[in-house]
């Protein structure tokens, strides 16, 4: 029997609900298959762009960090230098001073070797050598002895000739305050010099 406008409304209205949800499941799966397949291709590029990009708070505690690492190399590099440095120095003042130079003139040759003529300086090891040229060091002990003997020679001081120290022992105890005479004038003859002297002498003695 043929079906009437009627009976087909009818088997429409009652299949409508099954149709619906079908097509809403279909329509969903194609929505969700289509995301999965952007999130695939998505997902790496995310992850570099994190990378490259990070978060700015941990930015900024690592660039504190890094900071913070730099000032405390530099400082303990900064300590090191200057421990070179007084090891430098003070080993070049008790070499000079076993060399009997004078002690006035100590600190002034040591800056004169070290900065001036740059012939002191401290090995990659921190130990003092002396530059015998630009290509070649050798120990400092040995380097600053052979230097002093040859052009550092105007440093150590000149030996006093015989007589020297009495001469200048008698010429200390001259003019003692018990003497109530009369000194010779500068045009004196050296014998009359010597008379005065000799009566100075006497009397100081009594």
């Amino acid at each position: 029997m043929p079906f009437t406008p009627e009976d087909i409304a009818a088997l429409v209205s009652a299949l409508e609900p099954t149709i619906t949800k079908v097509a809403n499941e279909a329509a969903a799966a194609h929505v969700t298959q289509r995301n999965q397949a952007y999130d695939k291709r998505l997902s790496p590029l995310l992850e570099k762009f994190e990378k490259l990009n990070p978060a700015p708070q941990e930015d900024e505690e690592k660039l504190t960090l890094k900071e913070e690492m730099k000032r405390i190399r530099e400082q303990l590099a900064q300590e090191k230098s200057e421990k070179i440095q007084l090891n430098l120095h003070g080993t070049i003042k008790s070499l000079l001073a076993q060399a009997k130079i004078p002690a006035h003139q100590i600190d002034a040759l040591t800056a004169q070797l070290v900065y001036s003529d740059k012939l002191v300086s401290s090995d990659k090891e921190g130990n003092p050598v002396f530059n015998v040229s630009k290509f070649e060091a050798v120990a400092l002990d040995e380097g600053l002895t052979n230097w002093l003997k040859d052009k550092g020679k105007a440093w150590l001081p000149q030996p006093q000739g015989k007589g020297t120290g009495q001469k200048n022992q008698r010429t200390t105890a001259y003019n003692p305050p018990s003497y109530d005479g009369q000194l010779p004038d500068a045009d004196a003859s050296q014998e009359e010099k010597d008379t005065a002297l000799a009566h100075l002498v006497r009397s100081y003695g009594r």
